[in-house]
């Protein structure tokens, strides 16, 4: 892998490849009107969580088990003092 393509490696481009395939899938079986549900643990909970909330009208429910999204660097966290992440980690 080219070190410059890296920046391609993000959650909005692997969001935005899942809303891609559930297009094509719908289209192929026929399944344009049928509703979809994201699961996934771990990092797969927080993208079907995610999937949920910046794509509602592609994923009409998600189930995220073990979903840590607001404890990674960076997320902000309005239950504590901003260092959620740093507390869990350490």
């Amino acid at each position: 892998m080219e070190k410059e393509n890296l920046k391609y490696l993000t959650v909005d481009n692997v969001l935005m490849d899942y809303v891609e395939l559930l297009k094509m899938i719908k289209t192929q079986y026929g399944a344009s009107f049928k509703a979809t549900i994201a699961f996934g643990w771990s990092y797969g909970g927080m993208l079907a969580a995610w999937m949920r909330m910046k794509h509602p009208h592609v994923v009409q429910g998600a189930l995220a088990a073990s979903a840590p999204i607001l404890y990674f660097r960076g997320a902000e966290n309005n239950n504590d003092d901003g260092a959620g992440f740093y507390k869990v980690i350490t």
